[in-house]
């Protein structure tokens, strides 16, 4: 998929994405944001209906209420919707959050993902 498809579907997504690339996202207590291999609870994997986008989305607040440390991320690979949640460097980690997790999703499970890691 075309990464400028991506960017029109997922605006919020592909700016942060954008500003990982180029090393922009700076914080002045946490430095640079980077992007590196670790792992995300996928929440949602739904169809490519309209409706299978809010719920992703519906998820993913659900997710940042219950959980305010967590960030979410809502993605569509043709021909599916998702969101996943959380950057976590270790498979241990995630394992955590996913028990939690459950709780509001029973089909939730930890996939390999790129993440974004402040160093």
């Amino acid at each position: 998929q075309d990464e400028r498809l991506t960017s029109i579907l997922n605006p919020e997504t592909s700016l942060r994405e954008e500003a990982a690339k180029k090393d922009e996202d700076f914080d002045m207590q946490k430095g640079k944001l980077k992007r590196v291999r670790g792992y995300r609870v996928q929440m949602f994997w739904g169809n490519s209906s309209r409706a299978d986008q809010q719920k992703a989305d519906r998820i993913g607040t659900q997710v940042t209420t219950i959980f305010p440390e967590l960030k979410y991320y809502t993605s569509f690979d043709s021909p599916h919707w998702r969101c996943r949640v959380g950057d976590f460097v270790s498979r241990e980690e995630a394992n955590k959050y996913l028990k939690k997790l459950r709780r509001i999703s029973k089909d939730a499970m930890i996939v390999r993902s790129e993440i974004f890691v402040y160093q």
